[in-house]
C-alpha cells in the first residue's frame, strides 16, 4: 500500500501544484497522467497479491469392508477437506480442490452423504474413518488421490442382512406371506439373492419388521441403519421400542422415494432411538411399510439388499 500511495502523491505534485492552465490539451494531459498511474497501481497490486494454488483431485472415494461387515456398496457424495486441522471446504466427487499452503501440510478427507437422501442435507458419515495422508505442495502442483476407507473401529454392527444366508426380516401380520426371497439375476442387486415383496389390489399394504428387537444406545449416539433399495412407489421406515413390560410406540423416520433403479441410502435413527430411549423404550425393532397408491396403478414392487443397523460403541 506504500507503493500505492507513492504513485498518487506524485500524480498530485506533479498536476495540482503546477500553474492552473485551463486549457482542453493540459487537462486531457492530466486525465492520461492519472489513468496511468491508477493503471500502475493495478499491476503492481497483482504482482505482490498474487498466488498461485496447488490442486488436490480426488478422484473417487471407495469402501472397504471386513467379511463381517458386509457389503462395501456405498453412495459417498461428496467428501470433506481439512488441511493442517482446518476445514477448507465441502465439495462433489470427483473434486478438483485449491489449496493455498505450500510445503509440508497434513490432509484429511471425510466421507460425506445425503443425510436420509437428502441432498440438501449433507453430512459427515460417522461410520467411516478419515483418509489421511501427509503431503508436499508446491504452487501449480497436482495431487491425486484415490480414498480407500474402512468403518470407524468403534463402529457396532447390530444386525447384517445380506439375504445370502438367512432373513432377519418377516411380515408383522400373521396372516400375510408377503415378503420373499428372489433368486433372480434380473432383481438382485448383488451376491445370489435379494429380498422383495409386491402389493397388489388383492393385498394393498403391508408391514414388514426386524423379527428381533435390539438394544441400541441413547443419548445421542449415533444410530444408522444402511440399505440398498429399488422400489415402485414410496415406502415408510419406522422404530418400534418396547419396555421391559412388552408395551411398545412406534415412531415413523421417514419416507423412502420411488426409485427405479437399485440406490444406496443412509437413514439416521439418532433423534428416533433416543426419544424412545427417553421414554425407558430400550429394545427396538425395524419396521418397512407401505400402501398401494391411489394413482391407478394394479401393484407395487418393493426390493432390499444388504440392510445394516449401526451404532456408535
Amino acid at each position: 500500500m506504500q507503493h500505492n500511495s507513492h504513485f498518487l502523491t506524485t500524480y498530485y505534485r506533479l498536476f495540482t501544484l503546477a500553474p492552473l492552465q485551463h486549457n482542453f490539451i493540459f487537462c486531457l494531459y492530466k486525465l492520461c497522467g492519472f489513468c496511468l498511474a491508477v493503471l500502475l497501481m493495478a499491476v503492481y497490486g497483482c504482482k505482490t497479491s498474487g498466488e498461485l494454488p496447488a490442486y488436490l483431485s480426488i478422484n473417487s472415494m471407495q469402501v472397504l469392508a471386513q467379511s463381517n461387515q458386509g457389503s462395501a456398496s456405498h453412495n459417498i457424495k461428496n467428501v470433506w477437506v481439512f488441511i493442517n486441522s482446518q476445514p477448507l471446504g465441502v465439495y462433489e466427487l470427483p473434486a478438483s480442490v485449491p489449496v493455498l499452503e505450500e510445503g509440508a501440510v497434513q490432509v484429511l478427507l471425510r466421507a460425506g452423504i445425503a443425510n436420509n437422501g437428502i441432498s440438501e442435507t449433507r453430512s459427515i458419515y460417522p461410520f467411516y474413518a478419515a483418509d489421511t495422508f501427509s503431503v508436499q505442495l508446491a504452487p501449480m502442483q497436482a495431487i491425486n488421490r484415490n480414498s480407500l476407507l474402512r468403518y470407524n473401529s468403534g463402529t457396532a454392527f447390530a444386525f447384517i442382512t445380506d439375504f445370502e444366508v438367512g432373513n432377519n426380516f418377516d411380515d408383522t401380520n400373521p396372516n400375510q406371506n408377503l415378503l420373499d426371497i428372489t433368486g433372480n439375476p434380473a432383481l438382485v442387486f448383488e451376491g445370489s439373492r435379494s429380498a422383495t415383496l409386491t402389493i397388489s389390489q388383492a393385498n394393498p399394504a403391508f408391514e414388514i419388521g426386524t423379527i428381533d428387537y435390539y438394544t441400541l444406545p441413547g443419548n445421542k449416539v449415533p444410530v444408522y441403519l444402511e440399505l440398498n433399495y429399488q422400489c415402485d412407489q414410496p415406502f415408510q421406515v419406522a422404530v418400534k421400542g418396547v419396555n421391559a413390560g412388552g408395551n411398545g410406540v412406534i415412531l415413523p423416520v421417514l419416507y423412502v422415494n420411488t426409485k427405479n433403479t437399485w440406490n444406496k441410502i443412509y437413514i439416521d435413527l439418532t433423534e428416533t432411538v433416543s426419544a424412545l430411549g427417553a421414554e425407558g423404550l430400550n429394545q427396538f425393532q425395524i419396521l418397512f411399510k407401505s400402501q398401494l397408491e391411489n394413482n391407478g396403478a394394479t401393484q407395487a414392487s418393493f426390493y432390499w439388499d444388504n440392510i445394516k443397523l449401526l451404532y456408535q460403541n
